[in-house]
């Protein structure tokens, strides 16, 4: 057997796993459970019994297992939506429920909300209806678990959504929740006093928030390819995560540390909001930090996968999230393409430089099928560009989040000092994207 042959066997071996989990969980959203979970059984006996006889991975039975029970939780868990009954829609007058998220805000000034609805009054008739609706309204700023009413209902042209001329608030479902708001609120409020006029892009960097952010900023971040700058990723926890250990390891071992860490990441997921990558970066880097902690070696695409299945044994739904696809696919193409690509680059680049562009070209090679197949269009300008603006970033957020652990009154003090220093931040992000944004994009048409 030659080497090559070899290494290809040793691959085949450790991405096997891999494919096992993704095998068992894909075809829950495109086939019938009644054909899935027969299929999945048969699946798993086969490479069981090719296990025993000619691939001898001693850890391929766990995998299998987890692959099970990761297909059964999400076959129980998973309801494909219905959508609702047309015929009594456009006699909607009234809706009744809990948010399930904080509010957005979009360009027109209005809000956008997602429901769980409680009651539903088609004119003075009231109806329970357990499913989750969007509403547009301008009833100012919502977050998760408030108790809402919307009147004045209207039917959106999609046949699925609604707007409301008025929003009532009548509490909140959950006292945990409440006090997530407050929270929430406090943070922000620090966050304003700590950077300024320009806080906004702060609120987006911080708190996943950008209900107060310029449209031309946004639409410039975008054409510069570094839109995923402003949602709440894995970059943005490791920055926080970093920032927390530096201050915790002053005082503590490395142990208490790192405990510290994954605690500060599950309230830091609570309060920004669950999204599909910022979840994503609490389970990984709260199983890679474990397993480095206990001496183990972690494969990185191995916990990506963990992390895939965990993600939707919890929330199914987001199989189908664009952002929760981009979020994997973008990982998976740093940990299977970064070094290969790196290694050509740094025949003509230095190393140091290779690699950083490398891990933008090796996200871009994996996410751009579904964002062509979504947008039509990819902006290559994002594999220098985030090379640029990633560092500049870090040391926005770290030095506000040194700001943010200062008294108030004493931020006062100093207030307009670090504020001037916060609005040179924000022209030097200004000029950043405002110069990338005039490379063109690739565009393919879709239909």
């Amino acid at each position: 057997m030659t080497v090559y042959q070899k290494v290809w066997i040793y691959k085949f071996k450790h991405a096997l796993p891999v494919v096992v989990i993704l095998a068992d969980i894909i075809p829950l959203y495109f086939f019938p459970k009644a054909i899935t979970l027969p299929a999945l059984a048969a699946l798993t006996a086969a490479l069981f019994c090719l296990n025993r006889r000619f691939l001898r991975i001693h850890q391929l039975p766990v995998f299998l297992l987890w692959g099970a029970l990761a297909a059964g939780v999400i076959a129980l868990r998973w309801v494909p939506d219905p959508g609702l009954p047309p015929q009594s829609l456009s006699r909607v007058t009234a809706l009744e429920g809990v948010l399930t998220s904080d509010a957005r805000r979009t360009a027109r000034g209005s809000y956008i909300y997602q429901l769980r609805l409680e009651k539903v009054e088609m004119h003075n008739i009231e109806q329970t209806m357990g499913r989750t609706v969007t509403v547009f309204a301008d009833g100012g700023k919502g977050f998760w678990g408030d108790s809402v009413r919307f009147e004045k209902v209207k039917l959106g042209k999609d046949g699925q959504s609604f707007s409301a001329r008025k929003m009532v608030h009548l509490g909140n479902c959950c006292r945990l929740l409440a006090l997530r708001r407050s929270m929430v609120q406090a943070f922000t409020a620090k966050i304003q006093l700590v950077y300024g006029q320009k806080s906004f892009l702060a609120e987006a960097l911080l708190t996943g928030s950008r209900d107060n952010l310029d449209p031309m900023l946004k639409e410039q971040f975008r054409r510069a390819g570094v839109s995923h700058v402003l949602a709440l990723s894995g970059m943005h926890l490791g920055i926080i995560a970093l920032f927390v250990f530096f201050i915790v390891s002053r005082f503590a071992g490395p142990r208490l540390s790192i405990l510290t860490v994954n605690l500060v990441n599950i309230l830091y997921l609570i309060i920004a909001g669950i999204s599909p990558s910022l979840l994503r970066a609490v389970i990984m880097f709260a199983l890679v930090s474990l397993g480095r902690l206990m001496g183990a070696k972690v494969s990185l695409m191995r916990v990506l996968v963990f992390a895939f299945s965990l993600s939707l044994m919890v929330f199914p739904e987001y199989f189908f999230s664009i952002s929760f696809q981009l979020s994997f696919l973008a990982l998976a193409g740093i940990i299977l393409f970064t070094i290969p690509v790196a290694t050509s680059l740094e025949r003509v680049m230095p190393g140091f430089l290779a690699a950083g562009i490398a891990c933008s070209i090796a996200a871009v090679i994996m996410t751009s099928p579904v964002t062509f197949y979504n947008f039509g269009v990819v902006y290559p300008a994002g594999i220098i560009t985030s090379m640029v603006i990633s560092p500049v970033v870090t040391l926005y957020m770290c030095l506000g989040l040194a700001c943010v652990l200062v008294p108030s009154p004493l931020l006062m003090a100093i207030g307009l000092l670090q504020q001037n220093l916060f609005a040179l931040f924000y022209l030097l992000f200004q000029t950043i994207v405002h110069w990338a944004a005039f490379l063109p994009g690739i565009t393919i048409p879709v239909p």
